[in-house]
């Protein structure tokens, strides 16, 4: 499987993509991983509280030119506490 190629994955680039089945998979695999870029990537539901609950240690997000909610973004703001970049330019907000 590629979970034993990630062991040294620190940053991820992704398109759309379902929070639930690959994040418990970086947090399992991924002791490195400080950088999330889900560009144009929408985030509905629990998916804010299922990022902060799988990767509280993430430093960097870009969710630019996607869709979040904005009680979303303070679950993330608060649920990362070392974030220290969040890029969420010309995002639609629900």
């Amino acid at each position: 499987m590629l979970q034993t190629c990630w062991k040294n994955l620190d940053i991820l680039r992704v398109g759309r993509f379902y929070v639930d089945e690959i994040l418990p998979q970086i947090r399992l695999h991924c002791n490195n991983f400080i950088c999330l870029s889900a560009a144009y990537n929408y985030f509905q539901g629990d998916d804010a509280a299922f990022l902060v609950a799988s990767l509280p240690e993430l430093k960097y997000m870009d969710q630019h030119g996607g869709f979040i909610e904005k009680e979303d973004v303070v679950k993330i703001l608060k649920g990362c506490k070392q974030l220290v970049h969040l890029d969420i330019r010309e995002c639609g907000f629900l």
